[in-house]
């Protein structure tokens, strides 16, 4: 009881030192409306101050080579926490089940396309009272899985999107179907919310997924909104339940035109061979490129509804900034060099730590999860 109770305080500390580092911290930022809809206008990614740290010793750690090899996962690109603390690691054909101090509780699934089998698990998100919701991908079907991991329904899908989200009403954000672009715009998303038996329930809109080597749009949705980002432009939206526009998140940073060292270099855009109809071999390469290099990255959305936004491939050195719940841009995060064979990649962010994929030197896959801390 002593302990809990020191731990539930701690924690506490922790998480009030955290918010009062980020409120101390806001940079200059003017608000306005425009007929209902609140536009945020911060200043510039690259001028904030790094106020953020990712400490060195991990909080906990899941994973590497072990005596059972059945114990081992092999990818770690998709996780879940589920609200009692335990974390959840989709891994091919099963799906692995962790306590909060990370002790291996149980393997669900296997090969196969009957019932409680898989064939390539990815984006599972959590419902409501711990519900889970994943796409078996091969199989053309989402599941759903009780909170003690037991399949009780599948649900046909197109088999290309993942569940993105899972919204606060209990359904479920994703992409519905790829539809042509304008001009200059390759292809488009058309995303919505259904619920778990795959009824429409919500409309997102379309927003980019191929344009010229720019990376996708990031839909990413918290509680009972949905956010936005294009990296064409720097900023981010926030929609509601209804699809309706609540707010704009802009930053004063303009696009800047790609330099053509980087397009020979190949660090900028792809290359494309057409292919005649008559199957042979097609004329020279062409390469693909945006004329402006990309805003961010991607963006991700904390429990608390505020967003980290990623820098783009060409900024260095590589880093993140944190908007809170309101818009406001409050600091930076530039995580520590890492071999690249490491593979380390930020998957989630919580209040007051980071979640990651990474690999060790034997090449095994790890999740683990680290400190998040505000500078004073």
């Amino acid at each position: 009881m002593g302990h809990s109770s020191f731990a539930f305080r701690a924690a506490i500390v922790t998480l009030f030192a955290f918010i009062s580092a980020g409120a101390s911290s806001a940079q200059s930022v003017k608000v306005r409306d425009s007929t209902g809809i609140q536009i945020i206008e911060n200043s510039s990614l690259r001028g904030a101050p790094v106020r953020y740290v990712i400490g060195d010793t991990p909080i906990l750690d899941l994973g590497g080579l072990k005596t059972n090899p059945d114990e081992e996962f092999r990818s770690g690109s998709y996780v879940t926490r589920l609200s009692d603390g335990r974390i959840v690691i989709p891994d091919g054909t099963r799906i692995l089940y962790y306590s909060p101090v990370g002790k291996l509780l149980s393997i669900v699934g296997r090969a196969g396309a009957g019932p409680g089998e898989f064939r390539m698990v990815s984006g599972p998100c959590r419902s409501r009272a711990d519900t889970l919701i994943v796409n078996d991908v091969n199989n053309r079907r989402f599941a759903v899985l009780d909170p003690a991991g037991q399949v009780v329904r599948t649900v046909p899908s197109s088999g290309a999107f993942s569940p993105q989200a899972c919204l606060a009403d209990g359904t479920i954000l994703r992409g519905e179907r790829i539809v042509p672009g304008g001009p200059g715009q390759t292809l488009m998303t058309h995303w919505i919310a259904t619920t778990s038996d795959g009824t429409p329930a919500h409309d997102f809109g379309t927003h980019p997924l191929i344009r010229k080597g720019m990376p996708p749009s990031s839909i990413r949705a918290q509680g009972s909104s949905v956010y936005v980002g294009d990296p064409l432009v720097s900023e981010f939206r926030v929609l509601d339940l209804n699809g309706k526009l609540i707010r704009v998140v802009r930053t004063a940073d303009t696009p800047q035109p790609v330099k053509q060292a980087d397009i020979a270099a190949g660090r900028v855009g792809f290359t494309v061979r057409e292919m005649p109809s008559d199957g042979r071999p097609g004329g020279p390469p062409s390469t693909i490129a945006p004329e402006t290099y990309p805003a961010f990255s991607q963006i991700l959305v904390d429990p608390t509804g505020s967003v980290w936004m990623q820098d783009a491939y060409h900024v260095v050195p590589q880093g993140w900034t944190l908007f809170d719940a309101t818009g406001r841009l409050r600091g930076r995060l530039i995580p520590r060099v890492r071999p690249e064979s490491e593979r380390w990649t930020i998957l989630a962010f919580g209040v007051t730590d980071v979640l990651v994929s990474r690999h060790d030197e034997d090449g095994a896959a790890h999740i683990t999860i680290y400190p998040l801390t505000a500078k004073h």
